[in-house]
């Protein structure tokens, strides 16, 4: 991908990222914090679900 020192931020370009799973957010948050460019992440969902976490929250406690 080359030398992130060698692009500066481009006032022009604004990159538009469809999905904030895993990938769309690590890339937005990369993106966001080297000051490339202006982001828009869409995503459908109002919270990211951590897939492995969540078997932790189908565990009925009652039965240990």
């Amino acid at each position: 991908m080359g030398n992130r020192s060698s692009v500066g931020f481009q006032d022009e370009m604004h990159v538009v990222i469809v999905g904030g799973g895993y990938t769309g957010s690590y890339l937005a948050v990369n993106l966001l914090k080297d000051k490339l460019c202006k982001v828009t992440l869409i995503d459908p969902k109002d919270a990211m679900i951590h897939h492995i976490g969540a078997l932790r929250t189908v565990v009925d406690e009652s039965r240990f």
